[in-house]
Order: structure tokens, then sequence, then C-alpha cells
């Protein structure tokens, strides 16, 4: 019985072995890494690396990300658009450090104001405009992530 352990042993090594020259000689040799006389081999499959840089790719096109903002204002008829025009300026000139952006999903304007990565930075802000503004609330969209 101990004979047949140390054997297995054994050729488990020789086959270990064969396997890092079959891959040395294949250029697919995994890069080693060694420190205080111990020795990490990182195996990385190259399809997989392929994916995480067009995942990165993708990403660094994508110009806009999950986050908040603030409505300020929706209406829809005749003079709907002139409030939100009005609205946005004053908004611009009261608060220089945040954008408003008018966006139109027929039939409401709206005015939604900031890029916020997070909804507690929203809630701040929305602390400081609600009372010139009382009836606005914080809501997810897409922010631009150039603005953060």
């Amino acid at each position: 019985m101990l004979l047949i352990l140390i054997a297995s042993f054994f050729l488990t090594g020789v086959y270990a072995q064969q396997r890092r020259i079959e891959l040395a000689q294949t250029g697919l040799m995994p890069e080693s890494y060694s420190a205080n006389n111990a020795q990490v081999f990182i195996n990385e499959n190259p399809k997989l690396l392929n994916i995480i840089k067009y995942h990165k790719k993708l990403n660094e096109e994508n110009l806009e990300i999950r986050g908040w903002r603030i409505r300020v204002y929706m209406g829809s008829g005749k003079d709907a658009r002139a409030q939100a025009n009005s609205i946005k300026l004053r908004i611009r000139n009261s608060y220089p450090d945040v954008e408003p952006h008018l966006v139109h999903h027929s039939p409401y304007f709206k005015i939604l104001v900031g890029d916020f990565r997070t909804r507690i930075d929203a809630e701040s802000f929305r602390k400081k405009i609600r009372r010139q503004y009382p009836n606005c609330y914080v809501v997810e969209s897409e922010i631009l992530r150039n603005n953060l």
C-alpha cells in the first residue's frame, strides 16, 4: 500500500514537470513569482484577458452612468417649455456649481438639477434648494460621468 502511494506521488510529480515543459515550448508558460523561497504560478487565460480589455473599452466609451438628480419642475401645455427655460436660467444663476438639465419626454418638460453619484449627495443639495422649490424631489437618472 505504501509503495502504491509513493509511486502515485512520483508519477504526479513527473506529469506536472512534463506539463510545465510542454507549456514552456508552446509559449503558454505561466508567470512565476517568488518570495521567501516560495513560488506562486499564475495561469492567465488569454481569452479572459481579452474579455476584460473589451469590458474596460466599453466602460470608457460610455459617458453616462446611473446616478441621481433633483427634479424641480415638470409641466406640460403651451407655456411649459418657456417655464422650464425660465426655471433653468434661475437655477443656473443661483447655483452655478450645478448644471440644470432640460429634459423633454412628450408631453412633459422637466428640469433636473445636478449629477450626483449617491442619493445622499442629492438629498443634501435638495435641502439647500427646497425653500425656493418646495415640490422638488430626488430621482434616479443617467448622469454624465464627466461632471462628477
